[in-house]
């Protein structure tokens, strides 16, 4: 069914409107495509509601578009035991692969770790490289680096949560 309109509504589906009858509700107020962020939940979660949404459209025997967004990997960090770390301007902090890192000995002892998700990242920043948290909310200049490990100091002062993102300033070529 064409109904004659030349531009189109997106909604995204998110925790708040997978429903069918939000769904639902969404078509009928003029919704012509659903997104899926796959930045966000399992391949199954999304399959889930991408048959849902499917299945209000047949009902209402309405065509309805699904627009899957491909984001590409995040680098992530992981704070010990998941708790928010408080950070202030000029601290240094260790960003590694692993918390048990060995080759961090006794000199960062008490030292606040972050982990970082991807192993090639502690392994390819180095000195004077720059990095940021959080889309940009905190910034870091890198101090020292050696295997699997980083030292960083912070620009800014701020709240690190867990999982966030890590953006390095400088282009990481993986092989």
């Amino acid at each position: 069914m064409h109904t004659g309109k030349m531009t189109k509504i997106i909604a995204t589906i998110g925790p708040s409107s997978e429903s069918e009858d939000l769904i639902r509700k969404l078509i009928l107020s003029g919704v012509n495509i659903f997104r899926f962020n796959l930045k966000h939940n399992s391949k199954e979660w999304h399959i889930e509601r991408i048959n849902r949404v499917n299945k209000v459209a047949e009902e209402l025997n309405l065509i309805i578009g699904i627009l899957v967004d491909l984001q590409g990997p995040e680098i992530r960090i992981e704070t010990f035991e998941e708790k928010d770390v408080n950070i202030k301007v000029n601290e240094r902090l260790v960003f590694c692969n692993d918390f048990d890192n060995s080759a961090l000995g006794e000199k960062e002892a008490g030292v606040k770790k972050i982990r970082v998700s991807q192993k090639i990242v502690c392994d390819s920043l180095k000195p004077g490289d720059r990095f940021s948290i959080d889309d940009g909310m905190i910034e870091f200049e890198v101090e020292t680096s050696g295997e699997g490990y980083f030292v960083a100091l912070s620009k800014d002062d701020g709240l690190i949560q867990n999982r966030k993102g890590l953006k390095p300033y400088l282009l990481l070529y993986l092989h």
